[in-house]
């Protein structure tokens, strides 16, 4: 018995012998031991109904608890975590919501308090967020109208090769179109992605990136790279987010960090498994995992198919009829009025045009895109 204990029942035990002698009053035996009046009346009666041992303390919290979870709920809760460990208490709540309606489950902070009883919660240290003003996010309407693309690092498998996933989300469903590790980030390497989707989901009228490659290239003319040229001819307009601001990604960004703790830590052996390893998040990410962004669902209910078919036949862009139009040579050059204007060489073998907008000002255009502004006195393009 702790010695502070002890003490406390040395001085309880006295207490009762003074009173049991008859010639102490409680008032007396309150003053002389500290406490009040009711507490000596308190001890008295302990001692009536159970003799020396009912001086001891008594456990301060209850014998019961009715709002306990159930045993049967906290069990389900450690299954589920077991089989998804990666996810937190809230995604946990909102998967066995949809699974078992009909049970009454608790808060996410409780399913939390659980875990961390098991020592199933991982507790990272705080870091401090910085406020990032005016930026932009890549946003859209609804499903199927924009496609965010993007390389998510590369890093080295087992077999000590290199993969480059490609992945390809809707920023509105949070749906993966696609996740497909490539031997580099080269235009080739990523085209056959994209057919594949659009293939499958339709073409979209927007494709959100960043300014790396291959979706951009920042020593091209508005930054076009091979890739955004086909995703223009195919009728898309190229989205990007500012210089160093992958937050205006905000739903991709996310998304590679769950991706890169659930596959890529540690990396498979070599390709073809780490490739397994992406199909088999997809597929949970896209059907099983409900997500806190689009209200506890699922992704596959609330996408929707791009309104425009995919088809390999690029027809020639028709430009209005008082637009001036060119072909731009292998060097990536035209000719404009006896001179040679350097575009970009990734239009090489396109046709561009252009239209008067000022008095020796010219706009360039690809498309729909306008591509810049040509001024005849400095023959720059800006």
């Amino acid at each position: 018995m702790p010695w502070k204990e002890a003490s406390k029942m040395s001085e309880r035990r006295e207490l009762i012998t003074k009173w049991a002698s008859g010639l102490y009053k409680v008032a007396e035996l309150a003053k002389e031991f500290g406490v009040s009046r009711p507490t000596v009346y308190e001890w008295i009666r302990r001692y009536d109904e159970g003799g020396q041992s009912a001086l001891n303390d008594r456990r301060s919290v209850p014998g019961s608890c009715p709002h306990r979870t159930p045993d049967g709920i906290a069990k389900q809760i450690l299954e589920a975590k077991r089989k998804h460990p990666f996810w937190g208490p809230a995604k946990l709540i909102d998967l066995l919501k949809l699974d078992h309606p009909e049970i009454a489950w608790p808060s996410a902070s409780t399913a939390g308090a659980i875990l961390d009883r098991e020592g199933l919660v991982i507790h990272r240290p705080h870091r401090r967020r910085d406020v990032v003003l005016n930026a932009r996010a890549l946003k859209a309407t609804e499903s199927g109208e924009m496609m965010t693309a993007d390389h998510k690092g590369q890093f080295r498998l087992g077999n000590t090769h290199y993969t480059f996933p490609v992945t390809i989300n809707d920023p509105v469903s949070r749906f993966i179109y696609a996740i497909q590790g490539k031997k580099s980030t080269s235009y080739g390497e990523a085209r056959p992605v994209f057919e594949c989707v659009f293939n499958e989901y339709g073409v979209p009228v927007f494709m959100g990136s960043d300014n790396g490659g291959p979706f951009s290239c920042s020593q091209a003319l508005a930054g076009l790279s091979l890739l955004s040229v086909w995703w223009i001819k195919l009728g898309i307009t190229p989205v990007r987010i500012h210089p160093g601001c992958p937050w205006e990604n905000g739903v991709h960004e996310r998304m590679h960090r769950t991706l890169n703790a659930e596959t890529a830590r540690p990396p498979a052996m070599n390709e073809r498994e780490q490739q397994k390893r992406f199909d088999s998040f997809r597929t949970e990410f896209n059907t099983v995992r409900p997500h806190d962004g689009i209200g506890g669902r699922r992704p596959i209910e609330l996408l929707k198919t791009c309104r425009r078919p995919y088809s390999r036949r690029l027809l020639e862009h028709d430009y209005p009829g008082h637009y001036e139009t060119r072909s731009v040579r292998p060097t990536g050059e035209i000719r404009w009025k006896g001179n040679l204007v350097f575009l970009s060489q990734t239009l090489a073998r396109e046709r561009v045009a252009l239209t008067e907008l000022a008095d020796g000002v010219w706009g360039v255009y690809f498309h729909h895109i306008e591509l810049g502004r040509y001024d005849e006195r400095t023959r720059r393009i800006t």
